[in-house]
């Protein structure tokens, strides 16, 4: 990792220089801004992935031959088997569903991940401070921290180790005078583990012949890896495809087809991604994105024209620099997989920047090289800049981590803006409250329970006492007044759920212990 252009070695930089001592620079970046999600108690969907897997000691092998259960978009377009062999096998048997330990896991995958694209940008001839800045961009931006402090979206997290480790390899199996296959066969294995961790994983098919055809400069050796990885990848897809998917049906963002769907992502590209990986504040798990209904609205013309502009700035730098051509590369790969093609069940989420930011931190890294190599830019100020710059980065995501503390403060984050309570985050507030009281009536804490009942109440009353009160909030109100002991109270409120969804399974429930003969009004 010497470059000649960093002139003498220091100590630090010699030690730093080391697989070793990069490493730890990794993982001490890490641990600064995400060290709060071992104390965190809540997984999120990694919690309901391993509450679905059961709690036997020994799981049936043929678990892995079925397309997993995340959430209501089920079936084969989550089949994920080797991130479901780690919840079944670590998560849940190994560390017995503690969320520390699995979170725990998660920042010691992300570092080796910035450990890993240290690496990269190094072999691509980036200067070993724009290196470090890369790495240590992609370890502490806010964008990246749902993967990071979720324990359920290890998918990512993996998918973005084994994408990094096949392009290593495929440089190495192309590095000197003679074609190394031995390389080139633990390509196509780590990008084998990449997409059964998570389909995402594709991204590495192109970006490795990008990287043969950089290194060689030879097309056959280019078919070969091209040939090699595709071959993975179409008997993936065709085991893939054996399975019938079963999930709920899927939609394209905006609901006017695949050609609105993927013109509604620019949109959300340019006001959602773009924009908080600029200004990341503030950041939710649901972003308030409204779909464009036409391509005659402005907002498209707005995304398409900040879309050419950056692909253009991207074509023009990628002509003369290796690290920029890649990062380029990187981001459109990344975000090509969630980008409407195919229908996917979330139109809009950060934990969708984490594989692309891989190749924004390289990108990013190389123009601060290009910086430093300026005679006009003091090299003192850029490093003080690049420190600060990151400092405030670190504490937006040591800040978000607070959030991820456990459900409901999570959900307070999301949904709760000062002076401003919608429908929406009444309903979801005063259903995780509820759902604190009842676990603390279950451990029999009564105090405590009051307490839930009284907040998810609070949060409920405005919508309950509407004259378009929603089926749900009547239905949650209920079931507090019946946990409260106020049981005329929450028969009045079952029989108004019932006359606007009466088959509705949760709220004839409610209707028949209330005492409601039938479960109907």
């Amino acid at each position: 990792m010497s470059d000649a252009r960093d002139g003498s070695s220091p100590p630090l930089k010699k030690f730093l220089n080391k697989p070793a001592g990069s490493f730890l620079f990794c993982l001490l970046m890490t641990l600064l801004v995400f060290h709060r999600a071992l104390w965190n108690e809540y997984a999120y969907d990694g919690a309901e992935v391993m509450r679905r897997l059961g709690t036997p000691a020994r799981v049936p092998i043929s678990v892995l031959w079925q397309p997993a259960n995340y959430g209501e978009a089920t079936g084969v377009m989550s089949w994920r088997p080797l991130s479901l062999a780690v919840f079944m096998l670590v998560d849940r048997d190994l560390f017995q569903a503690n969320a520390a330990l699995s979170h725990a896991l998660n920042l010691l995958l992300h570092a080796v991940n910035g450990w890993l694209l240290l690496l990269l940008a190094r072999r691509l001839g980036m200067r070993w401070a724009a290196a470090l800045f890369a790495a240590a961009l992609f370890l502490v931006h806010p964008l990246v921290s749902e993967v990071v402090l979720c324990a359920g979206f290890r998918f990512d997290v993996l998918a973005v180790l084994f994408s990094l480790a096949t392009i290593h390899l495929t440089m190495s199996a192309c590095a000197g005078p003679r074609f190394r296959w031995g390389f080139l066969a633990g390509a196509s294995a780590t990008f084998l583990l990449g997409f059964a961790a998570k389909e995402n994983a594709v991204l590495a098919l192109p970006l490795a012949v990008l990287v043969a055809q950089l290194v060689t400069r030879s097309r056959a050796v280019t078919g070969m890896v091209g040939c090699a990885l595709g071959a993975i990848a179409a008997g993936f897809i065709t085991v893939w495809m054996l399975f019938r998917y079963h999930g709920a049906p899927l939609g394209f963002m905006g609901g006017g087809g695949r050609l609105l769907g993927m013109g509604n992502f620019l949109v959300a590209f340019k006001e959602v991604y773009f924009t908080r990986f600029l200004v990341p504040w503030p950041m939710r798990i649901d972003h308030e994105f409204m779909p464009v209904a036409s391509f005659a609205d402005w907002r498209m013309a707005s995304a398409l024209l900040v879309g050419v502009l950056l692909a253009m700035a991207g074509i023009i730098g990628s002509r003369w620099r290796r690290p920029i051509l890649l990062g380029s590369a990187w981001v459109v790969c990344g975000f090509a997989t969630v980008s409407q093609v195919v229908a996917v069940p979330d139109p809009v989420a950060e934990r969708f920047c984490y594989l692309p930011m891989v190749g924004a931190a390289l990108v990013a890294g190389e123009l601060l090289g290009l910086m430093m190599q300026s005679a006009r830019i003091p090299h003192q100020a850029l490093v003080i800049a690049s420190c600060v710059f990151l400092a405030a980065l670190g504490l937006l995501g040591w800040r978000r981590s607070l959030d991820w503390k456990d459900d409901v403060t999570l959900n307070i984050a999301n949904w709760e803006q000062p002076g401003v309570k919608s429908a929406k985050a009444r309903l979801a507030l005063g259903g995780l409250y509820l759902t604190r009281a009842a676990r603390a009536h279950d451990a029999g804490d009564e105090g405590a329970a009051r307490g839930w009942e009284g907040k998810s109440e609070e949060n409920l009353r405005v919508l309950v006492e509407s004259a378009d009160a929603p089926a749900e909030a009547l239905r949650m109100a209920g079931v507090t007044a019946l946990m409260r002991g106020e049981k005329e109270r929450a028969r009045e409120l079952a029989a108004r759920a019932l006359a606007l969804e009466p088959e509705n399974p949760q709220v004839q429930k409610l209707a028949v212990a209330t005492g409601l003969s039938s479960g109907k009004k």
